[in-house]
């Protein structure tokens, strides 16, 4: 709980499980397709049990011409060196849970196992382009060590 003394930051959302440490792929794709208003950048201040939708179309632009994106982060520095990035994609239909596919010659796929073996089925019907979303998690350490 914080006291009177601590700044909150404004602008965020509440989580709608308070201390779960991620919300769900489907949560989180119900909040961007539901947002109206994205923040220009994350604001100062404690954010707990809070997450924060920021306008990324920047950095989206600044990838295209080949150069880094830009991330303002009040938390002080990360490791660079240990992150990794991860792209699922799944097919989208508003009101149904997330389906995950693959992309597998030429033919998006469930990925099931069969005798301990990973197989391929192509989805029937294949799903119609404007219904895919394709989510990159980008997973990296803090370099504060908390005591």
């Amino acid at each position: 709980m914080l006291d009177d003394s601590v700044v909150r930051a404004t602008g965020g959302r509440n989580l709608p499980h308070p201390k779960k440490a991620f919300l769900d792929v489907d949560s989180v794709v119900r909040e961007l397709t539901s947002a109206t208003e994205p923040l220009d950048y994350v604001p100062r201040g404690v954010k707990e049990d809070q997450f924060f939708l920021v306008d990324n179309s920047e950095n989206i632009t600044r990838c295209q011409q080949g150069k880094q994106g830009q991330y303002w982060d009040d938390c002080g520095a990360w490791q660079s060196n240990s992150a990794r990035g991860q792209k699922t994609t799944y097919v989208y239909a508003p009101g149904q849970p997330l389906k995950t596919i693959v992309l597998r010659d030429g033919q998006y796929c469930v990925q099931r196992q069969k005798n301990r073996k990973t197989v391929f089925v192509p989805v029937d019907p294949q799903p119609a382009q404007d219904s895919l979303i394709v989510v990159q998690r980008y997973y990296q350490k803090h370099s504060v060590t908390f005591l």
